[in-house]
């Protein structure tokens, strides 16, 4: 038990200080998204609510979360193996089709294929705002990764980011200095 208490606690350390900062930077830099942050939380404000409902009940900040998972993962790519045989679609034109073959290893990158997000390169946190869970739950928003193999404190980490920024959020008013671009 304790050993998967440290896993929780420590096994996520450095992916949670890149999940904060993201989101951060974003709202930071970026006037509108701290305007739409503000104007859809403004019922949060209180510290005094922040509690596990209110502060999950933050749909915006939620969204902004994600997003930032979604553009910035913190892993490079997913590898899987294949399970049977499968021919690859064609993207080029006049390349012969390419069929993955069983036990195969594949690395691959979703995010940024424009079947799968519109505009997969611009900032969006209303992608989000919704239905996040369809989109979490769509096999290509990797960032918690999918299946038996999924992260087990998905959960907690997101809860622990919500917290987090809204502490900050609360109790500073962040912007770019003068030296951002």
């Amino acid at each position: 038990m304790t050993a998967r208490a440290f896993i929780f606690f420590f096994g996520g350390f450095e992916a949670h200080q890149f999940s904060c900062v993201l989101p951060l930077t974003r709202l930071a830099s970026t006037y509108r998204y701290r305007k739409d942050y503000k104007t859809r939380s403004t019922k949060f404000w209180s510290i005094a609510t922040a509690r596990y409902e209110a502060v999950n009940g933050m749909k915006y900040l939620e969204a902004v979360i994600l997003e930032s998972f979604l553009m910035y993962l913190a892993t490079v790519a997913s590898d899987r193996a294949c399970l049977k045989p499968f021919e690859l679609p064609l993207r080029v034109p006049r390349v012969k089709p390419y069929v993955v073959q069983r036990n195969d290893s594949v690395w691959t990158n979703l995010l940024y294929d424009i079947q799968n997000y519109p505009e997969p390169k611009k900032f969006n946190p209303d992608r989000f705002y919704d239905d996040p869970k369809q989109m979490i739950n769509s096999l290509s928003f990797l960032s918690f990764g999918m299946g038996p193999r999924m992260c087990i404190g998905n959960k907690f980490a997101l809860l622990e980011t919500k917290m987090l920024l809204f502490y900050i959020f609360a109790k500073c008013d962040l912007g770019p200095c003068a030296e951002y671009r």
